[in-house]
């Protein structure tokens, strides 16, 4: 495994963003050497990335605001920096608590909600789409990240939705990753088939089991 960190992203600061330093805290490491600052009053977000990783957020800020643009709730790019020494990607915050952060009853009141807005996106017509996440192109990808030796461990055992990897893609590829981690919210394994079935019907699909376990193990070796 590629256990090297990369190097330090710069902060939003120095990639023209505004304000001053204590104006943006770190809330969040990202993936791929990126970091995660939030400004004071808990409004915008600032992404940051040194610029060996400014093509992927570049396309992160391109899949942000295509998605806004269909009408699906979500963050809003407000200002994108690049230089020298790395780019900055700043949007505004969206109102809400994140679904790995409930409890287990409050995860179980929105399930409904959560199922509904997953079938929004995914009914986005697929044409209309200019990103492509087929299977061809996950498997290029964890190829080249297994060929490497790269593969994130972080990534072993979790996985969720980033909008950097938005795409044209089988539902399942979703689907598998959030019912992974809202198993980590239930009890045990009898309220997470419920939770499952309930979503399935809610969302209008059969569950390809296999599909899901399928994508389980691919997504990890694609982050590397």
């Amino acid at each position: 495994m590629n256990d090297h960190p990369g190097p330090r992203p710069p902060s939003p600061v120095r990639l023209g963003a505004g304000g001053s330093e204590g104006d943006w805290m770190p809330v969040a490491a990202g993936e791929s050497g990126a970091a995660v600052f939030r400004n004071a009053d808990a409004t915008r977000y600032a992404k940051c990335v040194p610029a060996a990783e400014a093509t992927a957020l570049e396309a992160e800020r391109d899949r942000v605001a295509w998605l806004g643009d269909q009408g699906i709730p979500g963050p809003r790019v407000l200002d994108w920096h690049f230089g020298d020494t790395g780019a900055c990607l700043v949007t505004s915050a969206v109102s809400g608590v994140p679904a790995d952060q409930v409890s287990a009853a409050d995860l179980q009141a929105s399930w409904g909600h959560i199922a509904e807005a997953v079938r929004r996106l995914h009914e986005l017509p697929v044409p209309q789409c200019p990103f492509l996440r087929d299977l061809d192109t996950m498997i290029a990808m964890a190829r080249d990240v297994v060929a490497r030796d790269a593969v994130n461990p972080e990534f072993l055992l979790a996985g969720f939705l980033d909008l950097g990897r938005l795409g044209s893609a089988d539902r399942h590829a979703d689907l598998a990753l959030l019912l992974a981690n809202a198993r980590e919210t239930w009890n045990d394994e009898e309220p997470a088939r419920a939770a499952d079935a309930a979503f399935a019907e809610t969302y209008g699909i059969a569950l390809d089991h296999d599909r899901l376990r399928f994508y389980l193990h691919l997504d990890p070796l694609t982050w590397g």
